[in-house]
């Protein structure tokens, strides 16, 4: 790292709330419900995509050592704040930011393997962030993922579309996705040994780590071949910095057309490597939040609560009209693309997704992260949502 650690200890620094993901699992709606709240202060945009798209697209990055610029260009995400926050390559302080934590939320974050490697280099006070992380049953996230991407550019997308691309990831991932390229920890798919470091203790003893740009350098290796070959650009937003198979043209309505469809959605949709990666990177599972889309679907009050307790806030709204705001429910205002899969891809999904399930609660459940454990286990089908209901 860049910021020495025998540096003085740091004060509070801002950003002190993240959210990381996922895609499609009601991040908007966390993002418009937090801004209920008084202690909350969400930045110019609620995605600022800074450790994404801002950052990771940059190559130059990876060797720059000029980390306390990036980190105060990122702070000035939040003007309203009144933060004054200067850096040498030792320290950062800067003015009290008063009664108000700032916050931004940035779905990508969690599946760009990139964005957590990035924060541990740039952010002067990792250890003091706090992330927070919707989950969504995969299946259902990879198909809105999908038709969210799609319907940017055609209407009526016919399911069989869906149907189509959903095999083709579960092949292309069936032979790349694995300890050899972005898998962390015990792969499901095939058990080829990992190379990199290990973490140590009860969270880490399969972890097999390695960093977020290696990690897709050889992701893009064996993606590369079958989308040469297919005309397939594979997680084409993450890696097209990189690409050197046919570039997309962005005006072409064909091309953005593949851009979505072959977006990844399923392998967007395996969350216990995203948490990985993380713990990889430096961070420790006390610094997660872990919510579902159900949980706040139901009762986006209590997950509100959940949220000021982890940050250490007392729950207090803005105005009465948030009150019937949190009651009606944000999230009823999204809208549903309506397909329904057939039986068919809907197995080979549930299939694929299982192992990695089993991984994920297994890791949550025992290894110290905030979680609301029937939620949990309620959004993954270890429960029926009835009994909670």
């Amino acid at each position: 790292r860049t910021w020495p650690d025998t540096a003085p200890q740091y004060a509070i620094l801002p950003p002190q709330l993240i959210g990381i993901g996922v895609q499609k699992g009601g991040t908007t709606s966390l993002s418009q419900y937090l801004s209920l709240l008084r202690w909350a202060q969400v930045g110019r945009a609620k995605e600022i995509h800074f450790f994404d798209k801002l950052l990771a697209m940059d190559e130059h990055v990876r060797g720059t050592s000029n980390f306390s610029q990036l980190y105060e260009a990122y702070v000035s995400r939040w003007p309203v704040l009144n933060t004054s926050v200067a850096c040498t390559n030792h320290m950062c302080w800067h003015k009290p930011p008063g009664d108000r934590l700032a916050f931004e939320i940035t779905p990508s974050y969690s599946a760009d393997r990139r964005s957590a490697w990035l924060m541990q280099d740039i952010l002067p006070h990792m250890h003091q962030l706090k992330l927070v992380l919707i989950l969504r049953e995969p299946v259902l996230r990879t198909i809105s993922g999908f038709y969210h991407g799609v319907s940017r550019i055609i209407a009526n997308t016919s399911i069989d579309l869906f149907h189509e691309v959903a095999m083709q990831e579960i092949a292309m991932l069936s032979k790349c996705y694995s300890s050899n390229t972005v898998a962390l920890g015990m792969p499901s798919f095939n058990e080829a040994d990992g190379n990199g470091s290990k973490r140590k203790g009860d969270v880490f003893d399969s972890l097999q780590c390695r960093n977020g740009f290696e990690q897709l350098d050889a992701m893009f290796e064996c993606i590369k071949p079958m989308a040469e070959e297919n005309n397939h650009p594979w997680l084409w937003s993450t890696l097209h910095n990189g690409m050197p198979y046919r570039v997309l043209d962005t005006s072409s309505t064909n091309d953005l057309l593949k851009r979505a469809m072959y977006e990844g959605h399923a392998y967007k949709s395996v969350y216990v490597d995203q948490i990985r990666n993380y713990l990889c990177a430096g961070f420790s599972p006390d610094q997660f939040l872990i919510v579902t889309s159900s949980e706040l679907a139901h009762d986006p009050k209590a997950v509100l609560k959940r949220v000021s307790a982890f940050m250490h806030q007392k729950y207090e709204l803005n105005t009465i009209d948030s009150n019937d705001l949190i009651r009606v429910g944000i999230h009823s205002m999204s809208r549903s693309h309506g397909h329904v899969p057939n039986e068919h891809v809907t197995t080979a999904l549930k299939e694929m997704f299982a192992p990695f399930n089993k991984q994920l609660l297994s890791l949550l459940l025992s290894g110290g992260f905030h979680v609301n454990e029937e939620w949990l286990l309620r959004e993954f089908g270890a429960l029926p949502h009835d009994d909670m209901l």
